[in-house]
């Protein structure tokens, strides 16, 4: 079994949405557990990401409890593909936040799973696990087979 550098909470690096921005101070106390971009975790070798995402103006965005992050699920998913290969297969969990502030669109993130599904079909990015927060519980929606067992180093901030 072969271990790749992981990180939880991927995206909570990110500036906030501009009406959450003046309360920063308190919900980066709470939700932030990333200092480094995406970008910058890919270049320090991560491939294994833990992304949390709500579904907020008709978009998905990262997201976590009280935070709604300033980045797009789709620009993310973008630059991941950019950067796998063959040789660097990245991997991330896929995670419906029960956000503060705009809830779950259940019915939407299905949707979304088809539609990422479609599109790693010819590319070197892997769904692991799809989840939905449940009161506290998790609801596994998929579970996805992979040749090899990645595990992710979490809470890695620098």
């Amino acid at each position: 079994m072969s271990t790749i550098l992981g990180t939880h909470n991927s995206l909570t690096s990110y500036k906030l949405v501009w009406w959450q921005r003046p309360f920063s101070w308190f919900i980066n106390l709470c939700s932030r557990c990333q200092s480094k971009s995406i970008d910058e975790q890919l270049k320090d070798g991560v491939s294994y990401f833990n992304l949390q995402i709500c579904y907020y103006k008709d978009e998905w965005y990262g997201s976590h409890g009280l935070a709604i992050y300033n980045v797009k699920f789709w620009d993310i998913f973008e630059k991941i593909k950019l950067s796998s290969s063959k040789e660097r297969p990245i991997y991330f969990q896929l995670y419906l936040d029960k956000n503060f502030f705009v809830g779950q669109n259940i019915e939407k993130f299905n949707q979304l799973i088809k539609i990422i599904e479609r599109e790693c079909l010819d590319c070197n990015v892997h769904i692991a696990i799809t989840w939905v927060e449940n009161n506290g519980d998790f609801d596994v929606r998929k579970q996805f087979k992979v040749k090899d067992n990645y595990w992710g180093l979490w809470w890695i901030k620098d």
